[in-house]
């Protein structure tokens, strides 16, 4: 373990310096709020509100770059949508369940845990389908 830059101070060195430092606390405090408040600033103009930093903030800012296209998902064919269509497109009206069965049977791979909820929220948000009656779904004509 390296040896302290104090370590060869008396006790009263040490004291007056853990003063000295608790004295600067307040100014150090005082400069960090006001370089917080800048970049608050700043991140307006820019149009983004500032945010705190932290975990989250770093993952999004690195995605920005060029990890953003390497930390894509993988391209595997057809899109969970146009799968839905090819699938749907003979029949008259489905249910997600069944939906779900037949993207499965069509080749459509996912690792979802909760296929059914996503192939739901695909057919309720994709203007190439129509709700016939609760829960049942068809391709638009």
């Amino acid at each position: 373990m390296p040896r302290s830059k104090l370590a060869g101070f008396s006790l009263a060195q040490l004291k007056a310096e853990v003063r000295r430092r608790i004295r600067e606390i307040g100014r150090l405090v005082r400069q960090r709020n006001e370089l917080e408040r800048l970049l608050h600033e700043i991140g307006k103009l820019a149009g983004r509100p500032g945010r705190k930093g932290g975990k989250k903030a770093h993952r999004t800012a690195k995605k920005r770059g060029k990890a953003a296209k390497k930390a894509g998902r993988k391209k595997r064919g057809a899109s969970l949508a146009d799968a839905l269509a090819k699938v749907l497109a003979d029949k008259g009206g489905v249910k997600v369940a069944e939906a779900t069965k037949l993207v499965r049977a069509a080749g459509y791979q996912t690792k979802a845990k909760n296929f059914p909820g996503i192939v739901s929220q695909t057919l309720r948000s994709d203007a190439r389908f129509r709700k016939v009656r609760r829960g049942v779904f068809a391709l638009k004509r």
